[in-house]
């Protein structure tokens, strides 16, 4: 079960992009900035020969950098545009992070008060920190290149 749902979460994605290009193809109108997706299909009331499903328009909001996240000797630093303070993802939660477990991030300069939490992103192919007010998403593959050491810093985002 467990490796069936990214799978199926894969499948819909690249059905819902085909979806997307075959409506801008066939509706030359649709205006700039705008994403073609079916990210609510609702029932209708079925009729004989329709499928009885509708697709809307998602206008997609982009992220934007706001930060980076780097390692340092306690662990996994995170620094943000937004804030003056700077937070850490102890050595010892990284890990269970990883494996699916949700963690506190910690403020850097008073070591043990909690400002947020770390985990997964349900597709699990991104790091998301709540730090109150804000909402940070790190992706995944930037985060394993920082702790493997093959780059030094990550960028970190948040929606625009």
């Amino acid at each position: 079960m467990g490796l069936l749902l990214p799978l199926f979460t894969r499948l819909v994605a690249i059905i819902r992009g085909y979806t997307g290009y075959l409506s801008r193809y066939l509706d030359k109108t649709a205006p700039s900035g705008t994403v073609d997706v079916a990210p609510a299909v609702q029932p209708e009331v079925e009729t004989p020969g329709h499928s009885g499903w509708t697709t809307t328009t998602l206008h997609a909001e982009p992220f934007e950098k706001v930060g980076r996240i780097s390692m340092c000797p306690d662990g996994l630093l995170v620094y943000s545009d937004l804030e003056d303070r700077g937070f850490v993802l102890l050595n010892g939660d990284i890990g269970p992070v990883l494996d699916g477990d949700r963690r506190d991030v910690t403020l850097l300069d008073r070591k043990g008060q909690v400002a947020g939490k770390a985990g997964l992103s349900a597709s699990g192919r991104a790091l998301n920190i709540a730090i109150p007010p804000h909402y940070y998403t790190v992706p995944l593959r930037s985060v394993l290149a920082v702790l493997e050491g093959r780059n030094r810093k990550g960028a970190v985002f948040a929606g625009k």
